[in-house]
């Protein structure tokens, strides 16, 4: 008898994973990929040899960059990077190669291969790497040579790279499930016959079985790849995930399915097999495209709060949403504000914040003519800018995800599957052990039948698809209701809320409908000009109406000479050489003004004035509680603990008693700082809700709980936050945080059903009497249960709480 013989398998020599048929080898030492080729070489230079020995060995195998030039085109280089500029530049290539520790652990080496290149960080569930690289020592068409010598050629195309990518994953995941849906729809079919007619001819028995397996090996080979992949990853990292109870069943049904149609004892399994894998895969694409949707918010309707000055004709300026500026508008940018998209700068000079997309915190100054990249923040004094391009949403999205807003992540109800995998994952083993063990004695196919029809019937599908179905549909609820969230996760710590903090100006106020009064020596037409030059500057509430305000409505704006905003305090700045101050009492005697006796007692906001080192007066602003705001705040007494914390002086608190009948919960001249450690001392009582209105609030905002931006017509965009309000939704504050409990319920109702499920099944698969008629009813009735409730609860729930279910 002849035998073959099997070629030995070749282990990487640095991860141990199996290598390709053809390894790649380095001095006789075999790898799995350049990656684990390239960690070797780096360890080896590290610990044994020469510094510099294999890095240049490293960089031997560079391919011509000549592929690469057109990337060094202006235009094309501006249109990749996240953020571009003489000295700095941030892009992302996507990078399909990346497949294991070793390949993240060397590309994120890519400083130490190459001058000129600052940082790498990889995304390894993304399959891309972020590249922070100097373009004044380095090219971009250099960067990629490099990679690809690497092993990790980029997939670049001119194209928008995010939308491509995007289309190509949802284009293989719809191949996947039309597959599933085809096979499942025509095994069904095939085994009606089986169904009804015991007595069916051998011919046509064998005609459909045969149709069947020919189906299903496509569905198990492609369309059911990604459960496996999952599992076999979780597995090697010594973990499980639902994936692998998942894969169980799959295989067992199959397995199972096939040994019947071979011993002619039954038909099988298989149109519950495709079915089950169907149903699992339209979970994938729910869940996929609850993420797509999701970031098409963040694109577009997060940030449709954020409004600029736009200069019509170039001379009134009128407030526009960012979703209707066009290349060419005209814009001018306050201290604080972000600059949408490239702009070319019409000043004289600016200077521009990117900390949030460099990290770096010194600004950068540009000069007039020069143009600026989207994402800079303006500081100082305000900018004039004409946009080069449309809005890029992708870059705000970026800023918006940026690592240094992601707080430390927290339980949460959308992982709750994962978590329960690994003692879900034993007790079904052990179940299934426990009725081999019993069958085994005394019926060895009755042992047989009840291991597979527990690892059939246990497939948690039914339970994988609770969180996705039920956080997807109560999102788009809460977005239609001028809630944007960033991610499902923040909607189980909004039901674990017990207390909630308000900022109170731009946030409890109305910032359209202020009262304003002036106290204190008359204002000359140049203070008013001086002034209103000042408030131009600011994109601050208080700064926004005084500006806009009948005693400075007529005066002319002009650029100050020096200009400084002190956040929380107020503003200084030099107007045709003379100094003034405006804002707090503290900003006044740290510039050593004697304050005047001239104010009246009632309570208001303050903004006071100060010329050379002299108190002028005082502005008193009173703002208009927010439509339904007191109300709210009553609703929400009963169940929480709620704060105040504001920069304004306690005058305001008589007003606000009527808000807030427990005075002890108020708490005035607040600075950023101050809110800050309030906050964390709030915390020590349960969890935060924290809203603000984002300006002096970023830090309250990161530290709580949950922050969100509540955001007017002049809101600027608050990354730090988790969420962005509407500002005349605050109303509805809540009812969104009891929808976020019925939420919550709506994904344990849909676990207890999958649980109820799987113990019924259970009951009878130990006991060997399932059959391919019974699993083909159960399993997807269970499946749609699920579906069916999650989307009838949430929107029960939501027309309950008196939300709106339609746009």
């Amino acid at each position: 008898m002849a035998t073959t013989q099997t070629e030995p398998l070749t282990l990487c020599s640095h991860c141990g994973s199996e290598c390709p048929r053809q390894p790649i080898f380095e001095a006789a030492i075999p790898f799995c990929c350049e990656g684990c080729r390239a960690v070797y070489l780096l360890l080896q230079e590290s610990l044994v040899c020469a510094p510099g020995d294999n890095s240049e060995r490293l960089k031997t195998k560079r391919p011509d960059e000549k592929p690469y030039l057109y990337l060094n085109h202006p235009e094309i280089l501006r249109s990749l990077c996240d953020y571009l500029d003489d000295k700095k530049a941030l892009v992302t290539l996507p990078l399909p190669a990346i497949h294991c520790p070793s390949c993240i652990w060397i590309l994120e080496q890519l400083p130490r291969l190459e001058n000129g290149i600052i940082s790498a960080r990889v995304n390894y569930l993304r399959k891309e790497v972020q590249v922070h690289f100097d373009p004044s020592a380095i090219k971009l068409s250099n960067i990629c040579a490099l990679l690809s010598s690497m092993g990790y050629e980029p997939d670049l195309r001119l194209d928008s790279l995010e939308n491509r990518r995007r289309k190509s994953d949802n284009r293989k995941l719809f191949l996947k499930l039309g597959l599933a849906g085809f096979a499942f729809g025509n095994i069904m079919l095939f085994s009606l016959p089986e169904y009804f007619d015991n007595n069916l001819d051998r011919h046509f028995k064998l005609l459909f079985t045969g149709l069947n397996i020919a189906l299903s090996l496509p569905v198990l080979f492609y369309s059911a790849s990604e459960f496996f992949q999952s599992a076999w990853q979780a597995l090697k990292r010594r973990g499980v995930n639902m994936d692998v109870p998942i894969a169980l069943g799959i295989i067992a049904m199959f397995a199972r399915s096939i040994w019947e149609i071979v011993m002619g004892i039954g038909p099988g399994y298989m149109d519950t097999f495709n079915g089950l894998i169907f149903l699992l895969l339209i979970g994938r694409w729910f869940q996929r495209r609850t993420h797509d949707a999701l970031s098409f918010d963040r694109d577009y309707r997060s940030f449709l709060p954020l409004a600029i000055t736009r200069l019509r004709d170039n001379e009134t300026e009128e407030l526009t949403a960012v979703r209707d500026l066009q290349e060419g508008d005209v814009i001018r940018l306050r201290h604080g504000e972000l600059l949408p998209a490239d702009a070319i700068l019409l000043s004289d000079h600016a200077l521009l914040d990117y900390s949030f997309v460099t990290g770096e915190n010194d600004p950068l100054e540009r000069s007039e003519g020069e143009t600026a990249t989207a994402g800079g923040r303006v500081v100082a004094h305000a900018a004039l800018f004409r946009l080069a391009g449309t809005v890029s949403h992708s870059r705000l999205t970026r800023l918006w995800n940026h690592d240094t807003f992601t707080k430390e992540p927290t339980t949460d109800l959308a992982s709750l599957a994962t978590r329960l995998s690994p003692g879900f994952t034993l007790t079904i083993l052990t179940i299934a052990v426990a009725a081999a063990a019993f069958w085994g004695v005394r019926d060895p196919w009755m042992a047989f039948n009840a291991v597979t029809g527990v690892l059939i019937i246990a497939c948690p599908c039914a339970l994988a698809m609770s969180a996705p179905f039920s956080l997807g549909n109560s999102l788009n609820i809460f977005s239609r209701n001028g809630l944007y969230l960033k991610n499902p996760n923040i909607i189980e710590k909004l039901a674990r809320i017990r207390n909630i903090v308000f900022d109170k100006t731009g946030t409890l106020t109305d910032l359209k409908e202020y009262q304003i009064e002036y106290s204190g020596t008359e204002l000359t037409l140049a203070d008013k000009v001086a002034l209103k030059s000042l408030f131009s500057q600011s994109v601050h509430p208080l700064s926004r109406a005084l500006a806009a305000s009948p005693y400075l409505r007529e005066a002319e704006v002009t650029q100050p000479t020096h200009f400084l905003e002190k956040t929380g305090l107020g503003l200084s700045g030099r107007v045709n050489a003379t100094n003034y101050l405006a804002g707090s009492e503290e900003l006044l005697r740290s510039a050593k003004v004697t304050l005047a006796a001239i104010l009246p007692e009632r309570g208001a906001s303050r903004v006071y004035i100060a010329r050379d080192g002299i108190m002028l007066g005082v502005f008193l602003l009173e703002a208009r509680l927010r439509g339904g705001i007191t109300q709210a705040v009553r609703n929400l007494a009963d169940r929480f603990g709620l704060f105040l914390l504001s920069g304004d002086n306690e005058r305001e608190k008589y007003r606000l008693l009527s808000v807030f009948p427990d005075g002890n919960s108020m708490y005035f001249n607040q600075s950023p700082e101050d809110k800050l450690e309030k906050v964390q001392l709030i915390q020590r009582g349960g969890s935060v809700l924290m809203l603000g209105d984002g300006l002096n609030d970023a830090g309250a905002l990161k530290a709580a709980e949950v922050g969100l931006a509540v955001s007017d017509d002049t809101a600027s965009f608050t990354p730090a936050s988790d969420g962005i309000l509407e500002a005349t939704q605050l109303r509805l504050l809540p009812q969104f945080l009891s929808y976020a409990r019925d939420v919550r319920k709506t994904i344990l109702i849909n676990f207890g059903i999958s649980f109820l499920y799987n113990t019924f099944g259970i009951t009878y698969a130990v006991q060997g009497l399932i059959s391919p008629v019974f699993c083909a009813i159960l399993m997807p009735i269970s499946s749609i249960t699920v579906i069916a409730t999650a989307t009838i609860l949430t929107r029960y729930y939501a027309w309950r709480r008196g939300l709106s279910l339609w746009k």
